[in-house]
């Protein structure tokens, strides 16, 4: 990850002299640094980033913007991944309620957004409650972007981890394979 981490700090550098900090290609620049540092495990220089992405687009865009709603929820789902509950709570929701008015029950970005309440129910140790968000989550993908789709998979794994907590093991094996034979579709095998 070196390699990639140079590479978008490269990107992200020409796209600050190239184009306004509300620009597309440079808020997809922050947005692809502050993934990597993610992945590398830099959470406090990933989450600076996503801070610094959504108060551009919400300085360029408004608050109640979908290029707002993005960052709201790449924070949220940082702040799910490291714990942070209390934070991630109300990012998640307004980043749904954002994307709902924007597009409707049927959007990838409102699956999304569905998907990750789904995730921090299931951190806050809710399974009843997520599983209920993730079928929706479901639903919307299903809708929007159609089976064979990444994000379909992820929702389904994470339909079936809920069902693992809840105890219905069948439920989450039948899951567990659908999403598995998604992604070979997708990627092979």
């Amino acid at each position: 990850y070196q390699q990639a981490l140079v590479s978008a700090e490269k990107a992200l550098n020409i796209a600050k002299e190239n184009y306004p900090p509300e620009h597309p290609y440079a808020l997809s620049s922050i947005n692809t640094l502050a993934e990597i540092h993610t992945v590398r495990g830099n959470y406090s220089e990933a989450e600076s980033l996503y801070k610094a992405a959504l108060d551009i687009a919400k300085d360029s865009y408004g608050e109640h913007h979908p290029n707002s709603a993005r960052f709201m929820s790449k924070l949220a789902d940082l702040y799910i991944y490291t714990g942070k509950m209390s934070l991630a709570a109300p990012l998640a929701k307004t980043a749904l309620e954002i994307r709902q008015k924007q597009y409707g029950t049927n959007h990838i970005d409102v699956a999304s957004s569905l998907n990750t309440q789904g995730s921090l129910y299931e951190a806050l140790g809710d399974s009843e409650k997520a599983v209920k968000i993730l079928k929706e989550a479901y639903d919307s993908a299903i809708n929007s972007v159609g089976k064979k789709h990444p994000l379909t998979a992820v929702i389904l794994n994470n339909l079936a981890w809920n069902y693992r907590i809840l105890g219905n093991y069948q439920q989450a094996e039948n899951l567990c394979r659908e999403s598995l034979k998604i992604r070979e579709d997708i990627y092979g095998d």
